[in-house]
């Protein structure tokens, strides 16, 4: 068998990793002009991922956005795009980013005033839509069916008709 033994290559295919998501070095073997390159490439990848998923945060950035988010991002790996911009989130309105400007502090509260991780995912504090909505409907339904309805005026949402 010719070729690199298996725990070479995954020792190299490591180094090559930290080098291009951690900002670790360069291995020897390789042309640090591109992996600082691909490096460059890989930050702004992840920023324009996040921003598609926070658009508020992004925007609360403005022109800063890739910049900022991608000195943070090179330490710490990816966990996915909805992760990561809840967690830079966090670390916005913790103050543990130094180049948020005040409208962006405001846009990571507010984030955090929406969504909530709960261990296994980040999700809306109140819950999906379709819910609010299917529990409006069997609430109106529920007032039909005892005659509510006909004689009294609309129900409005925040009103139980129990």
């Amino acid at each position: 068998m010719n070729g690199p033994c298996p725990v070479d290559l995954a020792a190299g295919q490591s180094r090559l990793l930290a080098a291009l998501v951690l900002e670790g070095p360069v291995p020897t073997d390789l042309d640090a002009g591109h992996v600082v390159a691909t490096r460059r490439q890989l930050l702004d990848k992840r920023a324009r991922a996040v921003a598609a998923v926070w658009p508020e945060l992004a925007a609360g950035f403005g022109s800063d956005w890739r910049p900022v988010l991608g000195a943070w991002a090179t330490r710490r790996p990816t966990a996915g795009p909805r992760l990561d911009g809840y967690w830079f989130a966090v670390d916005v309105a913790a103050g543990r980013v130094a180049q948020a400007c005040v409208g962006a502090r405001a846009a990571a509260v507010a984030v955090l005033t929406d969504w909530r991780d709960d261990g296994e995912a980040i999700r809306r504090r109140w819950g999906p839509m379709w819910w609010r909505r299917l529990s409006l409907r069997r609430r109106l339904s529920r007032c039909r069916r005892r005659g509510g309805a006909r004689s009294s005026p609309p129900v409005s949402s925040s009103r139980s008709c129990g």
